[in-house]
C-alpha cells in the first residue's frame, strides 16, 4: 500500500454515485484525478526512466493531470455490523489512452510497469 501511495500524489477522489449492490453491498462510482509526478514515474513506471527509448513517453506524462473513472464495492457483514471487504477498480488504461493518444505508447507504458491498467499496484515486478 505504501508503494501505491507513492504513485498517486496530489490525488482528488470524488464519489459520483452510490448504488445498492448485490446482497449486502454498496457500490460507489468514482472519479479520481491526480498529477503524474516524478514519484509516479519512479515507483509506478520505472522502466520509462531506465529505458532510453521510452524517455519521450515519460516526458509526455510528467506533470499531466489525469482522470481515472472507477468504482469501490463495499461488502457489509450484517452480523458484525461493519464493512468486511472492499474492492476497488479503476481504468488507468483509458486515462493513459486519453493522455497519450496512441495504443502503442500505452502498451509501452504498461509493459514492465508496477501499476496495472486497472490502477492497482503489481507487487511482483
Amino acid at each position: 500500500m505504501v508503494q501505491q501511495s507513492l504513485c498517486y500524489e496530489d490525488i482528488d477522489l470524488k464519489p459520483l454515485c452510490l448504488q445498492a449492490g448485490p446482497e449486502d453491498s454498496l457500490v460507489a462510482t468514482t472519479q479520481c484525478d491526480f498529477t503524474i509526478t516524478e514519484s509516479t514515474l519512479r515507483h509506478g513506471f520505472p522502466h520509462l526512466i531506465k529505458e532510453g527509448n521510452c524517455a519521450f513517453i515519460a516526458t509526455k506524462m510528467l506533470g499531466q493531470r489525469i482522470t481515472m473513472r472507477g468504482s469501490v464495492h463495499f461488502v457489509w457483514d450484517a452480523e458484525s455490523c461493519r464493512v468486511t471487504r472492499l474492492f476497488w477498480k479503476a481504468s488507468l488504461l483509458s486515462a493513459m489512452l486519453d493522455l497519450l493518444g496512441s495504443l502503442e505508447e500505452v502498451e509501452q507504458v504498461f509493459q514492465g510497469a508496477k501499476i496495472s491498467p486497472e490502477g492497482s499496484f503489481v507487487p511482483n515486478l
